[in-house]
């Protein structure tokens, strides 16, 4: 997975990969790591309202995520503008 993020400069990119998700207490916890230009350890605590905002959200974008798993570009680099 690539993102990007203005905390280490202009837009800079990160390459990083989802490790795990945890329960604890009312909180779903997402692992990701970030390997590089930096090695990072990030934590994003989801609670029950966010899960209802990201099915809504991915309900909403199905129209756009079809295609894009169905006849997408293998390899592609994403734009420079996300």
């Amino acid at each position: 997975m690539r993102m990007r993020s203005t905390g280490l400069g202009k837009s800079t990119e990160l390459i990083a990969e989802f490790r795990r998700l945890e329960r604890k207490s009312d909180h779903l916890i997402l692992h990701v790591f970030t390997t590089a230009p930096v090695h990072w350890h990030i934590r994003v605590a989801i609670n029950h309202k966010d899960i209802f905002s990201i099915a809504r959200v991915l309900f909403k974008a199905f129209t756009t995520l079809l295609p894009f798993l169905v006849w997408r570009k293998k390899g592609s680099p994403p734009p420079e503008d996300y």
